[in-house]
């Protein structure tokens, strides 16, 4: 195979090859030639080519470096006969001796196959190949009875069919074409010491390629270590190659698995795909040594790699989570959970609120409206060096493929480098977390994943359901504290019993509301959580809490000065999002509701309660509502 320049990928795109020039091809016993590199173009549309997908079928597509359309033609040694095999994968393409208009695909296995030319005068598939495996009945004549390689129809997937003249979905121009593969697994930057993106290159056996203390490789277990971070410099394989550059001293690999800080003088890498066990994984080999002499790059013995990105300083910082891809599955979380001494506040799904009537509380239904969804509505707080069990009910019975995991980011990076996987009977899964005793206290998130498509990775992708909740992590506290409020003095006083300063798990307190004048009690709400329509209201504590008591307005109250529309102003206000529909709950008169892009600018502003976004592109917004003297805000993400 040939070294590859520029020169020779412009020329892989050169216009098509004339039917004179084929058939001057065909006066050659050697066409095609062995060790030569060939796209296979059809005769009807000579742009595109067959290539092979990563699963094995064969298919049409326009020609590109990317795709795996190079092929050569290996003699049996009989005339006109070869195995034809793809340079990029090495699998053969299979036998055409299938039913008709059924899918050929490519194997381990060589299969035998005839290429002849059509010469018939005056048809329009004269001067061109069609190729029929050795093993159909007729294969080394043109004719209906021939069954070879074709165009499905026209369309993109290459089928066994006949070989007539003039059938030109059945006929290819078989032209030379410099082997030009190029993938790309990474984002590759300009130049040493200006890192676009730096990725942790994970071999085949799950360890890291690490930067040794002398300088050297070696694999080690992932461990998020800044040795563990690369980059790579470089255009595409027919360009020079890459280097690969350590993020930790920007110094650059040599073929010896040595670093170097001359990058004129160091190594430049072709990168390759391969596979192993079904998986796919790249490789790297010297760019100027012969491709059959080309030793691939070699850490403790593996040589097959893969690619995670990893955070940039500024995502670090700024605590940005990456959000994977997915589709939605027929089972989702519909309640959750949370118990233990490590728990100072649950977080409670579904948020129960009033009726219509204000007579009893309702849990919404949980569905979500994509495979991805972020809950703010409430907030967890847990404590360091405790443990607390987590409980997540499910919509349906679960398939024996569905996997739940749960990640934390207990360092607050924005990477979840901890994953629990919980087990359940039924619908019900649970799990144990232990919060580490040095994890960073403030808010961070955690991440469950439904799928069934076996992958156990936060970022990984899903089908099924993706879900992240904000947590906080505090220190460990003696005891937990309960208090309560009322949203409106001028409306009712609360009380609670026993008074305490906190409370050990387990005990019996009870919170009292009165109505004052006309007002009449509502009811309690733990943060946005409607808990009880009970004026007096018991429970067990198990956690720290925080009680509200909600009261009507008195019939006689008119607004008439600023101490009245304060009172107003105190008025719960949640901004609930559902479906992309904003829904502002109070009884507090809404003077303005203004949505704000994350760059600042205003671009809504009502009065109204229920505001459709679906006119609006994809992405988070900010909703500011301002009732008589007060403002509430939140974060919604348009998807």
């Amino acid at each position: 195979m040939k070294k590859l320049t520029l020169l020779s990928v412009m020329a892989a795109a050169l216009p098509f090859v004339p039917c004179e020039t084929a058939t001057a091809q065909e006066a050659s016993t050697a066409f095609p030639e062995a060790g030569k590199s060939y796209t296979l173009r059809t005769c009807t549309q000579n742009g595109t080519c067959i290539q092979e997908e990563l699963d094995g079928t064969l298919t049409v597509s326009s020609y590109d470096p990317t795709i795996r359309c190079f092929w050569e033609f290996i003699p049996t040694g009989k005339a006109h006969r070869y195995y034809i095999r793809n340079l990029t994968t090495g699998r053969y393409i299979q036998s055409t001796n299938i039913a008709q208009s059924s899918p050929v695909t490519t194997g381990t296995e060589p299969v035998e196959f005839y290429v002849g030319q059509d010469n018939t005068a005056g048809a329009t598939t004269n001067g061109y190949w069609y190729m029929s495996s050795t093993d159909n009945t007729v294969f080394d004549q043109v004719s209906d009875q021939t069954i070879g390689l074709n165009r499905g129809g026209g369309g993109s997937f290459v089928v066994a069919y006949m070989c007539g003249s003039g059938r030109g979905n059945s006929y290819w121009n078989i032209e030379e074409t410099p082997y030009a593969y190029e993938v790309h697994p990474f984002v590759s930057s300009t130049s040493v010491g200006k890192a676009q993106l730096c990725y942790a290159i994970n071999a085949s056996t799950g360890k890291n390629v690490t930067l040794t203390d002398a300088g050297g490789l070696e694999l080690q277990e992932a461990s998020g270590e800044k040795t563990q971070s690369w980059y790579f410099v470089g255009e595409s394989n027919a360009s020079g190659g890459y280097l690969i550059v350590s993020s930790t001293n920007n110094q650059v690999l040599s073929a010896d698995n040595t670093l170097t800080a001359d990058s004129e003088a160091a190594q430049r890498w072709n990168v390759f795909e391969a596979t192993k066990d079904g998986a796919t994984y790249y490789l790297f080999r010297p760019t100027e040594v012969g491709t059959e002499a080309r030793q691939a790059l070699t850490v403790d013995g593996d040589s097959l790699f893969t690619f995670a990105a990893l955070r940039t300083d500024f995502q670090l910082s700024h605590q940005i989570y990456n959000l994977p891809c997915g589709t939605q599955g027929k089972s989702y979380i519909r309640e959750l959970s949370m118990s233990g001494e490590g728990v100072v506040k649950p977080i409670v799904y579904p948020i129960g609120s009033l009726n219509g009537l204000g007579t009893a509380i309702i849990r919404p239904n949980t569905r979500p409206s994509g495979w991805y969804s972020l809950y703010t509505k409430n907030k967890g707080i847990v404590a360091r060096g405790k443990s607390f069990d987590i409980t997540a009910t499910l919509s349906t019975n679960p398939t024996e493929d569905d996997k739940m995991f749960v990640y934390f980011d207990w360092n607050r990076d924005g990477v979840f480098e901890s994953a629990t996987e919980l087990t359940g009977n039924a619908r019900e899964f649970t799990a144990t977390i232990n919060v580490p005793a040095d994890a960073k206290t403030g808010q961070s998130r955690m991440r469950f994943r439904l799928t069934d498509n076996g992958l156990t990775g936060a970022e990984d992708d899903v089908n099924g359901q993706t879900w992240d909740l904000v947590i906080s992590t505090v220190d460990a506290v003696d005891g937990y504290t309960v208090s309560v409020s009322t949203s409106s003095e001028e409306r009712g006083s609360v009380a609670i019993s026993p008074a305490a300063d906190t409370y050990e798990s387990g005990a019996s307190v009870s919170a009292t509301a009165t109505a004052k004048g006309n007002s009449e009690f509502v009811c309690w709400r733990e943060g946005n959580d409607v808990v009880s329509l009970d004026a007096e209201y018991p429970f067990t504590v198990t956690h720290s809490t925080q009680l509200t008591a909600y009261f009507t307005p008195k019939t006689s109250d008119v607004p008439i000065g600023i101490d009245d529309a304060t009172s107003e102003s105190k008025a719960l206000v949640t901004i609930d999002q559902d479906n992309n529909v904003i829904n502002i709950v109070t009884d507090a008169v809404v003077k303005a509701v203004n949505i704000y892009s994350t760059d600042g600018a205003l671009i809504a502003k009502t009065t109204a309660k229920r505001i459709a976004l679906d006119q609006y592109p994809l992405g988070t917004y900010i909703v500011k509502v301002i009732t008589d003297g007060a403002e509430t805000q939140a974060k919604v993400l348009l998807k």
